[in-house]
């Protein structure tokens, strides 16, 4: 079985393909995609209602590169 992070990973990936054209990688750094707050809490909702997880405010905040994200959202599935 594939390992939960990759899922979230592939799973993110292709969001943020279909919705704002970019190609990420785990170490891509938010705010270079071009990605602002505004996406990324779109991108957070999206994440939590697929996988049933909740990301608090603070973590939200805190979150600079897109293993950031899958780590916030793989440590609630685990």
């Amino acid at each position: 079985m594939e390992n939960i992070e990759e899922k979230v990973f592939e799973e993110l990936k292709k969001l943020i393909n279909k919705k704002y054209n970019k190609n990420v990688e785990l170490n891509t750094v938010l705010n270079e995609t071009g990605i602002d707050s505004l996406d990324l809490l779109d991108l957070v909702v999206e994440a939590e209602q697929e996988n049933g997880v909740t990301i608090t405010d603070d973590e939200l905040v805190s979150m600079k590169t897109i293993e950031d994200v899958v780590k916030a959202i793989s440590t609630k599935l685990k």
